[in-house]
């Protein structure tokens, strides 16, 4: 597990033979721009807050052996720009405020592993415009304000395994 980073002026991050990022683990450290998962691939959650706030964080490639995002797990990373996920993927549960507000992600391909999309996970991504579901999605509830606010939204494909649609889910997507 890795726990709260103590150095707040760190810019890469290699991470192997870690099955948890802890809580808080990387939370406000403003500079960090690289974030590299090596093998063996054993990562299997991304804790509460683990990136909260990192500022200079553009992209992330979430790594196949990752179950779990939980709450907040990117907030505030305004910098961020690409979300990516590395296929097979074994994602199944993306948390509340995971990707809130990441104001530059322009847009997101939620792997087909993926059963729940929590409230408010990408509430205000203003600039998002696409959104892309696998066909084969298992996807059976996206959550309550998720997509609230991406004023940009163009496209967006639902699958047909869609269950319920929470509350405000597309309030505010001009």
């Amino acid at each position: 597990m890795v726990q709260e980073a103590m150095n707040k002026n760190i810019i890469d991050v290699f991470i192997k033979n870690i099955s948890i990022i802890g809580t808080n683990a990387f939370f406000r450290c403003s500079y960090l721009k690289n974030v590299l998962f090596q093998e063996p691939l054993i990562l299997t959650t991304i804790e509460e807050s683990a990136f909260e706030e990192c500022k200079e964080l553009k992209s992330i490639l979430i790594p196949s052996s990752v179950q779990t995002i939980e709450i907040g797990a990117f907030y505030r990373c305004s910098s961020l720009t690409s979300i990516s996920f590395q296929e097979p993927s074994n994602l199944t549960t993306i948390g509340s405020y995971a990707f809130y507000p990441c104001e530059l992600l322009k847009s997101i391909s939620i792997p087909s592993s993926v059963k729940y999309i929590n409230d408010y996970c990408f509430y205000n991504c203003s600039n998002l415009e696409n959104i892309i579901f696998k066909e084969e999605s298992n996807l059976s509830i996206i959550g309550e304000s998720t997509f609230y606010g991406c004023n940009q939204l163009k496209s967006i494909s639902i699958p047909s395994s869609i269950k319920y649609f929470n509350d405000f889910c597309f309030c505010n997507c001009s």
